[in-house]
């Protein structure tokens, strides 16, 4: 799944979907409405899945690509609840530079399935290494509600 927002750039979306499809593996972009969504640094994509319509369980992995995207991802509650959900389910969490600002206002702590594109030069590469796990595993008592 990918989580767009207003400020997500195409070059982003279009370098870890290269990767991916390497990979035989596929991405759909997801975003706060269906239609047509134009990206920070020019071009656009049809959306067909919203936040509030897709449940991040039905997808292995979360990218949220990079741009200027941390402040309108803070005010949105559907992508929070979408991470959230996601991080709970142990699922790879990947943000690129500049949707990491995003990471304070959740409940998400780095693991090793919480990948920073920021602060990791073969951060792809790491990310689809996680992917192939399916799980991260070390983070399932972790993220268990107390009874």
């Amino acid at each position: 799944a990918f989580l767009l927002e207003k400020g997500s750039t195409k070059s982003s979306v279009d370098a870890f979907k290269k990767v991916l499809e390497k990979e035989g593996a596929a991405a759909v972009l997801i975003a706060p409405k269906v239609g047509t969504f134009a990206f920070a640094d020019g071009g656009t994509a049809e959306i067909q899945h919203t936040y509030d319509t897709e449940a991040s369980v039905c997808y292995d992995a979360v990218f949220t690509p990079g741009g200027k995207v941390a402040d309108a991802l803070k005010k949105n509650p559907d992508y929070i609840a979408f991470v959230h959900e996601a991080y709970r389910h142990c699922k790879m969490l990947c943000f690129d530079a500049g949707s990491e600002e995003v990471l304070p206002k959740t409940v998400i702590e780095k693991d090793e399935g919480v990948i920073l594109a920021k602060n990791q030069k073969d951060w792809s590469k790491v990310a689809v290494n996680v992917m192939k796990g399916h799980r991260v595993w070390s983070r399932e008592e972790a993220r268990k509600v107390p009874v």
